[in-house]
């Protein structure tokens, strides 16, 4: 995993060096609001009762399966974190392309 995560740096800092001055303002103001997208969401995780529902109703169904690779509090944070990371990075792509189309 290490060794991805730094090819993974590698990877973006190349490809960030290749960029004009468009696509880095693209970028930034992606990365930027991105957060604000992750943020709302959580709030309605945290605050709409059926969302909660959901979330409870997920909990019990991976710690009902007897096959579970990983502990139930483990396999729901890890879930939660892998769907928190590729919401933001969908988020992050969506308002980049939502920004260099309105700017071209």
């Amino acid at each position: 995993m290490a060794a991805a995560t730094a090819l993974g740096w590698w990877r973006e800092a190349w490809r960030e060096r290749r960029l004009d001055e468009l696509e880095l303002a693209s970028e930034s103001f992606g990365a930027r609001w991105s957060a604000a997208v992750l943020t709302s969401v959580a709030l309605l995780l945290l605050f709409v009762v059926p969302l909660q529902d959901a979330i409870v109703w997920f909990d019990r169904a991976y710690e009902d399966n007897e096959g579970r690779p990983l502990p139930a509090p483990v396999g729901v944070f890890l879930f939660g974190f892998i769907f928190a990371v590729a919401l933001h990075l969908t988020a992050k792509s969506a308002l980049g392309a939502a920004w260099m189309w309105t700017k071209r």
